[in-house]
């Protein structure tokens, strides 16, 4: 008995079973795999809290101007996250190509590929926040704003557009380096940038050292700073002598073979980023119409989710990366393994999340408010993100080890399934049906990811990832 114990305790923390003889033979220490993932996992989490915690900082300090700058600020999420879709989309793709190549040991077509790939993001980014900036009004008023917010909002999110042209092009970089094994260039650049924004907006929305008091204009223009340092941080790494990347060469043009397999990865994820913007910009809009108020709660919430739980992100980044390598050497089972370890790590962070958000939601929302009617709406929401933090990190992992594979168009089905039509559908049911307020939304926003979760877990065991070329 105490050795069906053992063996099963041991199961748990390293569930090799999934492994074929010469895959076991080959790893001589458990912890060291679980090392791997963690060096490639915890620069993303830790980058996931740093961009999350200036949020929080920055959602804070807009709050000295009260709930509308709040409301106003929290409109141009959704706007903000349209325009990082389409490179998003493609760093998906490089992940999972360039992960291959290097599993290969093919280093020289692994270049090839990110070089191509800088040029695309460059593109893309110029030409999305382009017509952003031109249709920002539409766009706003399309958010739901209210006559209080919606001119504040259209000025910020103008602003913040100039930054997210550099941003995307920097989130390409740090892919393209995660790949090979880089992950603390993202943290570098993100941390810099994260200590940076909230410097500048110490500067600028209230006006302090001389600096003019800009408001929440001020608050726009410290993120815009804040990418661009971020981006020439990015640049530099690729440009020193100790990058593996090759970018000093003259072969920069687009090669149609390259871009048909970056297409065939990524216009899977596009059309789930796009669909699945539908479905969270109605979303935000059930949530916007309820009144500044209730939706300065629900942005507090949602500024506390995004610092939190896009932590998954990170162990989401580590399987991505580690499935290709491992495919890319022809080692199927310690892909699979690899995405279990992953999932592992994932869990612990959950729990912790929970003690969080369960324990210490109602000082959290202080910080932003003082309006009991917010106080009240924004911890009721934080216990229902508390109850999706596991299915969150399963869905997560999961996808990220799915996306690795090229399995992108299951992942795409069921975040559209589950984002574009429950997540909307049953809060709109909730809110105007039942009557339950705020609280129909959390509650929808939960559910997405118990259907999600459900579904890329069935898709996973199906082990038909492990026969995807790219």
């Amino acid at each position: 008995m105490a050795n069906m114990a053992k063996l099963s305790l041991e199961s748990l923390y390293f569930p090799d079973g999934c492994l074929s003889e010469q895959e076991r033979s080959e790893i001589t220490h458990k912890a060291s795999f679980y090392l791997r993932a963690w060096k490639l996992a915890w620069p993303a989490v830790a980058e996931s809290l740093f961009i999350g915690l200036a949020s929080l900082v920055d959602t804070a300090m807009v709050a000295t101007m009260g709930d509308v700058a709040v409301a106003a600020v929290g409109l141009c999420s959704q706007p903000k996250f349209t325009c990082l879709c389409l490179v998003t989309s493609l760093n998906v793709g490089i992940t999972a190509i360039m992960s291959r190549r290097i599993g290969e040991e093919n280093w020289e077509k692994a270049s090839y590929i990110f070089r191509q790939s800088l040029i695309l993001s460059f593109l893309l980014a110029f030409l999305t926040c382009g017509a952003a900036y031109i249709f920002a009004d539409g766009f706003i008023r399309l958010c739901g704003s209210q006559p209080d917010t919606h001119a504040m909002a259209t000025e910020y999110f103008r602003i913040l557009l100039v930054g997210l042209l550099f941003q995307n092009v920097c989130n390409t970089i740090n892919a393209g380096q995660r790949c090979t094994g880089n992950g603390k260039l993202s943290l570098k650049t993100n941390l810099v940038a994260c200590t940076l924004h909230i410097f500048f907006n110490y500067l600028l929305i209230s006006g302090n050292w001389g600096f003019p008091a800009l408001g929440v204009s001020g608050a726009a223009w410290a993120t815009t700073a804040s990418y661009l340092v971020a981006f020439f941080i990015a640049v530099e790494s690729i440009l020193n002598s100790k990058c593996r990347l090759q970018i000093r060469v003259r072969k920069w043009l687009p090669e149609k073979n390259t871009m048909q397999s970056l297409w065939r990865v990524a216009n899977s994820v596009l059309a789930e980023n796009l669909l699945m913007r539908v479905g969270f910009f109605t979303f935000a809009l059930i949530a916007a119409k309820m009144g500044t108020l209730l939706f300065a709660a629900h942005q507090i919430c949602m500024n506390v989710t995004n610092m939190l739980l896009t932590g998954f992100e990170g162990f989401a980044v580590a399987a991505t990366a580690l499935v290709g390598w491992e495919l890319g050497a022809k080692r199927p089972g310690k892909a699979e393994l690899a995405v279990k370890i992953c999932l592992r790590m994932a869990l612990v962070y959950s729990f912790l999340l929970i003690v969080l958000l369960v324990g210490f939601n109602e000082p959290i929302a202080r910080i932003f408010s003082q309006n009991s009617l917010v106080i009240t709406n924004a911890q009721n929401a934080m216990l229902w993100v508390a109850v999706a933090t596991i299915p969150d990190a399963i869905t997560m992992v999961y996808a990220g080890g799915l996306r690795g594979a090229g399995d992108t168009r299951f992942v795409a089905i069921s975040g559209m399934l589950s984002t574009m039509l429950l997540r909307p559908g049953l809060a709109f049911f909730m809110v105007y049906c039942l009557k339950v307020g705020l609280m129909g939304v959390w509650i929808a926003f939960t559910a997405d990811f118990f259907l999600r979760g459900a579904l890329n877990y069935y898709r996973f065991y199906q082990n038909k990832w492990k026969q995807i070329q790219v």
